[in-house]
């Protein structure tokens, strides 16, 4: 039981470290630059009202 709560303590923390490296941006066109300068991908997230 020990090991479980270690475990599930680690992962809690990894995840919040993990979410506090990223930095959400607000316009496509930088996002876009700045990924080519970095040759990394760009994550688009969207959603909608109905």
């Amino acid at each position: 039981m020990k090991k479980l709560t270690t475990l599930i303590a680690c992962l809690a923390l990894l995840t919040a470290f993990a979410q506090s490296q990223m930095k959400w941006g607000h316009d496509l066109t930088a996002a876009q630059k700045t990924a080519k300068a970095s040759k990394k991908l760009i994550f688009v997230d969207f959603y909608a009202d109905w």
